[in-house]
């Protein structure tokens, strides 16, 4: 929902917060109770409350103002990886991670933010209430940001709550003294309130980025890790450490600065955002393809074909016609037969004569002969001539399957089947002339046959 905001509207609303729980709560709730701004316990107590105010304001602006990070033009991995091989499918390596919309290399821990519309270095989210990328530029005064927000506001949280104490005691002699007014009641409870949404929700938050700050990760890289632990326990890869988990010392090091006394001076994280300190014994190709994919998921196109020809062989062998390729349908991963042409329009005409009211039982038989068996490639120079050279889709009739082809270059998109493009200036002319040829409901036919494969399917109703 915060997406559909303009961000700065969201970074005024959140300096608004801050400068009215600060200005409220002191001039209006703590300052009288203690005496007054000309008190020396005033000052003492609500020093270091200013000082959180103001640490928090200047990392908060130099989180919003500090570019995250980004790769720089014509960055590419070393020449020895970027020619390590294929994929190995046995521990889910791939090769250098690529930037389809940037055109462009990713270096290692980077990743493209959709928000932003480029790749950013070490990138652990796009944060609306900064209206920036969390990433390797700015990481370390988010982090900071984030700690003296939670410090400052739970010390707040705790001096409301002494006040608050004080007026409910009845018994007290400073309120005989100087009875409560209205408008420090209702200043009391809007500080409260708003002081402790903020301590719980930064609360959490903090405590969150504190666990990955120990671990040497960043938020997209716990979720990674963990994809990766789910692999590990299915068996589907061998285990694999991830590699800039270094301890919990040198993690913050790593982010924060190589001394304790830099952790809290609003210095950047060192390094360049390219490359980072690792395990040792690490393989180094795992950092630049980091995280290890499903090996289900990089099993290239041709498998699909081997199988289809293994089939193929079979049905030969047994005199059965050949089939129609199987193509791998994307959302739910498995192999299914791709409908020819012949077949969709068969299947079309069919629904029109249903609507038409020419056939009374859309369960009943089909009313004209099904597709010959040159419909079908019957072997390998014949599927060549068969399929298309328009870029294709999965036979899923998914918008995600078509999404996901998209992603494909044109050389590496599989020529199985027809695309939409085809169908779309091909469907409205083939359907005219196919219309032509329609039996009459006297030439209709009765398959014999119940058990045909083919003839199921041109039974099955279109989902």
């Amino acid at each position: 929902m915060l997406e559909t905001i303009n961000g700065r509207y969201i970074v005024t609303s959140v300096c608004v917060l801050i400068g009215s729980l600060a200005w409220t709560s002191q001039w209006g709730v703590l300052g009288p109770a203690l005496g007054g701004w000309s008190s020396a316990l005033a000052w003492q107590v609500l020093t270091p409350l200013n000082a959180g105010i103001l640490f928090l304001s200047y990392y908060y602006y130099l989180a919003i103002t500090t570019d995250p990070g980004k790769v720089p033009d014509g960055w590419e991995p070393p020449y020895s990886i970027v020619h390590s091989g294929p994929a190995d499918l046995d521990t889910g390596a791939t090769g250098p991670r690529y930037c389809r919309t940037c055109d462009a290399y990713k270096p290692p821990r980077s990743h493209h933010c959709r928000v932003c519309q480029r790749c950013v270095l070490k990138m652990d989210h796009h944060c609306p209430w900064i209206n920036n990328c969390v990433g390797h530029g700015n990481y370390a005064y988010f982090l900071r940001f984030v700690f003296a927000v939670g410090l400052t506001c739970g010390y707040a949280l705790a001096l409301l709550i002494w006040r608050l104490i004080k007026i409910l005691d009845m018994n007290s002699l400073e309120n005989t003294l100087r009875p409560v007014t209205i408008l420090e009641m209702v200043l009391i409870v809007f500080d409260v309130l708003g002081v402790f949404m903020v301590v719980f929700s930064v609360g959490i938050l903090g405590l969150y980025h504190l666990y990955c700050l120990f671990r040497g990760q960043t938020s997209i890289e716990a979720s990674e890790r963990s994809q990766v632990n789910r692999l590990v326990k299915r068996k589907k890869i061998p285990p694999v450490e991830f590699p800039y988990d270094l301890g919990a010392f040198q993690n913050i090091s790593n982010v924060l600065g190589n001394h304790v006394l830099h952790w809290w001076l609003p210095r950047p994280s060192p390094g360049d955002g390219l490359t980072f300190p690792v395990r040792p014994n690490t393989d180094p190709q795992l950092v630049y393809y980091w995280p290890p994919r499903d090996p289900d998921s990089l099993r290239p196109f041709d498998e699909a074909e081997k199988e289809q020809q293994q089939v193929n062989e079979q049905q030969k062998a047994a005199g059965q016609p050949a089939r129609a390729p199987l193509v791998r349908r994307d959302s739910e991963g498995y192999l299914v037969r791709e409908i020819s042409f012949a077949e969709r329009m068969y299947m079309l005409d069919r629904m029109e004569q249903a609507d038409a009211g020419l056939t009374g039982d859309p369960q009943a038989p089909l009313t004209r002969s099904q597709p010959d068996e040159h419909d079908y490639p019957q072997n390998d120079s014949d599927e060549q001539q068969w399929v298309t050279e328009e870029p294709c889709y999965y036979d899923s009739g998914s918008d995600s399957d078509g999404k996901y082809m998209d992603e494909f270059d044109d050389d590496q998109k599989p020529h199985y089947g027809l695309s939409r493009a085809y169908l779309d200036d091909h469907m409205d002319s083939a359907a005219e002339e196919h219309r032509q040829h329609l039996p009459t409901p006297d030439d209709a036919w009765e398959t014999e046959d119940e058990d045909d494969d083919t003839q199921d399917l041109l039974n099955r109703k279109i989902q």
